[in-house]
């Protein structure tokens, strides 16, 4: 049967999710999943057995890679990070390298090795702050901390990509250079910090975060209006590393080693060792590990005369990243890269053959259409803004930070000498143009849409479902199927923009909370109110105004150390129109029309029909025109001064240490780590 790899990797990849959005928090959910899909198998080996039905004996294959992968998950919860969990809370001693350190106030640094105490020991990546200058990459460091695993919310982030607990508390006992393999991995990212800061130097600031992150895959960097703007516009991959830059390298070198008369052996071994170390130099993104082992398929497959299956290529990377981490399965980037590749390799050169299209342009149109269409459903899911003009903006774009990225590469070739610097100049142009025109675009309404509601992914995922299996299953009518994936497509859009008129009057409410914090967000139709309790959420607030659709903040009301919260929030996309914060004779609103207010206890902020009164810097009340019932978030629960005592038929969230606390009308939920959730609270005031 063809494709098996391709079928196998299916499983694996289905197996791998199930077992980590349904194993990690519920392992019997996951061990439920992995006996459905060996009973589901059973009918389907029959009807193999019978009937000799191809598609039938594919899904048998994947059913069945879908249940050993989900064992493996559920297995490696329970062995690795039942380790780490036993030992939260408890003093360990860690000796291992230093992966990555990010400088700031202190170092973020990511760590590998061995973690132990006095009854268990595991090899894990883990992450803590050091407030030392003198720790560098590669370096092998001896240490003694608190190990804490991660709260619920920050797994989804850091368990894909192979972190699962932190230090606190660090006390540094040995620090020693780097040795072995590690002095080169200490060599090569120390170049790329070099030719990262002398191409940010040689530049404008927005192209020199542009052109550092798709090199060196500098991501903090970037500031967050070139994110939003690149993201609508719907190339935000190409600022992170991705397979894409590693293709672009690869062939890059390839050719030069062609164009020269390199042996094959020769270029085979050259053309791996630089991919291996631009992928080191680019900060090891998973998606670029993905493209590598692709590449390295390919480069072999020529080598051994064997037909190059880029489906097989792409099961067989995501086999052996997932091998040592089952979780790196959920990792966006992974997902996105995974469904991009099958898009361009395997769904446009079917709709290419079956349509017998020749032109050359045509076939670019239908490759990014293809990967823009396979690509949704995990947008959907991961981000809150969806591109309308992706296919075409990547059409257009693409090649010119392909451009840009090859003139970055060759100046990096030259060590960053001086003479090269007109190399980075005319990427700097490149880099501008698509940075402007991403900004054009961004400004137009109609070029994105907001994700507002939860059900449009399910919704979506479920025609994608039932697209895949009538083609799988049905005459494998091309044309038929891509009607269906255009309509998929278009309904989408069609939903969201319906859910959005029809919920438009609603009030809702948004609560997040992290380590006793918390921010409150009410919003209807365009506008907001954001109250933030120590202006450590001004990035959380932004998300949620994209994630909404919004272009007004009405207020946003800072709790506490509101001066350093003037700033974090006037530079963002959109600004509140008032500030409200303690100490405002110190912020300086002129260069950005913003009215500052005296935050006062027992004083109100009202828009839409909803009127916050502010009680103490721990404490806010929520009134909605229409209830008699007020709702109250804070850090510490409402009191006598607030509420009738006897009454309990109120919602409140209390944000606590590493805990948050829900009171809905009598009902008490204690939930572990940080909180995101929505409540619809009432109607918005038309007046």
């Amino acid at each position: 049967m063809r494709n098996t790899a391709a079928w196998c990797g299916l499983g694996v990849l289905a197996g791998l999710l199930a077992g980590f959005y349904l194993g990690v928090k519920n392992p019997a959910a996951a061990v439920a999943f992995a006996l459905a899909c060996i009973a589901a198998a059973v009918p389907a080996a029959v009807l193999v057995k019978r009937k000799k039905s191809v598609p039938a004996g594919a899904v048998c294959i994947a059913l069945v890679f879908a249940f050993a992968a989900c064992c493996y998950s559920v297995s490696f919860t329970a062995l690795k990070i039942g380790k780490i969990k036993n030992m939260s809370g408890s003093y360990v001693s860690f000796s291992g390298h230093v992966l990555d350190v990010t400088d700031g106030d202190s170092q973020r640094v990511t760590l590998y090795g061995k973690v132990s105490n006095s009854e268990h020991s595991v090899t894990t990546k883990i992450q803590t702050y050091i407030n030392d200058a003198g720790v560098g990459v590669g370096d092998k460091v001896v240490l003694e901390a608190k190990l804490s695993d991660m709260s619920y919310d920050d797994i989804s982030y850091n368990y894909p990509k192979g972190i699962y607990a932190e230090l606190s508390g660090v006390k540094i006992v040995e620090t020693s250079d780097p040795s072995g393999v590690f002095s080169a991995y200490s060599v090569i990212k120390n170049f790329s910090d070099s030719i990262c800061t002398k191409i940010r130097t040689s530049t404008g600031v927005k192209a020199g975060e542009l052109l550092s992150a798709m090199l060196c895959g500098e991501e903090p960097v970037l500031s967050d209006d070139l994110r939003s703007d690149m993201n609508r516009a719907g190339i935000g991959h190409v600022m992170s590393v991705s397979g894409l830059h590693v293709c672009v390298i690869s062939a890059f070198v390839y050719s030069a080693l062609k164009k020269i008369g390199a042996r094959k052996y020769i270029t085979l071994v050259l053309s791996e060792i630089i991919m291996a170390a631009f992928i080191v130099f680019s900060g090891m993104s998973i998606s670029s590990i993905r493209a590598f082992i692709m590449m390295s398929i390919f480069l072999f497959s020529g080598i051994a005369k064997r037909e190059y299956s880029p489906c097989a290529a792409l099961a067989i990377s995501v086999m052996l990243i997932t091998l040592f981490n089952p979780y790196a399965a959920a990792d966006p980037s992974l997902l996105l890269s995974i469904t991009g590749v099958f898009g361009v390799s395997a769904a446009a050169d079917v709709v290419i053959f079956a349509l017998n299209i020749q032109n050359s342009l045509l076939k670019a149109l239908v490759s990014s259409v293809s990967a823009s269409l396979c690509t949704l459903p995990v947008s959907v899911f991961f981000f809150d803004e969806i591109s309308v003009i992706s296919p075409i903006a990547n059409l257009v774009f693409v090649p010119i930070c392909s451009s840009a990225l090859c003139l970055c590469m060759l100046f990096a070739m030259t060590g960053g000498a001086a003479f090269a610097v007109i190399l980075v100049k005319g990427a700097e142009l490149l880099a501008d143009l698509t940075i402007y025109s991403c900004g054009v675009l961004s400004k137009l309404k109609f070029t994105y849409v907001p994700i507002k509601y939860s059900f449009i992914p399910y919704v979506l995922l479920a025609m994608s479902a039932a697209i895949a299996f009538m083609y799988i299953f049905g005459k494998r009518n091309v044309k038929r199927t891509v009607m269906y994936s255009a309509g998929a497509y278009f309904l989408t859009i069609i939903l969201i923009f319906t859910a959005s008129i029809l919920k438009r009057n609603e009030l809702l409410m948004h609560v997040s909370t992290y380590n006793g914090e918390f921010m409150c967000v009410i919003s209807t139709g365009s506008s907001c109110i954001v109250i933030d309790s120590d202006c450590s959420f001004s990035d959380d607030a932004q998300r949620e105004v994209n994630r909404l659709g919004l272009n007004k903040i009405s207020a946003a009301v800072i709790l506490s150390n509101g001066v350093s919260g003037f700033t974090s929030y006037t530079g963002k996309d959109v600004v509140p129109d008032v500030m409200v914060f303690k100490d405002s004779r110190l912020a300086d609103p002129a260069s950005k029309d913003i009215d500052i207010t005296e935050l006062e206890y027992g004083g109100t902020v009202s828009a839409f029909g909803a009127v916050v009164t502010v009680y103490s810097d721990e404490l806010i009340g929520i009134s909605v025109s229409g209830s008699d019932k007020e709702i109250f978030v804070g850090k510490v629960v409402p009191t006598e001064s607030t509420i009738d005592a006897t009454d309990t038929s109120y919602l409140s969230i209390t944000a606590l240490d590493n805990l948050t606390v829900i009171n809905d009308n009598g009902d008490r939920t204690i939930l572990d780590g940080q909180v995101d959730r929505t409540w619809v609270v009432g109607e918005a005031d038309a007046n």
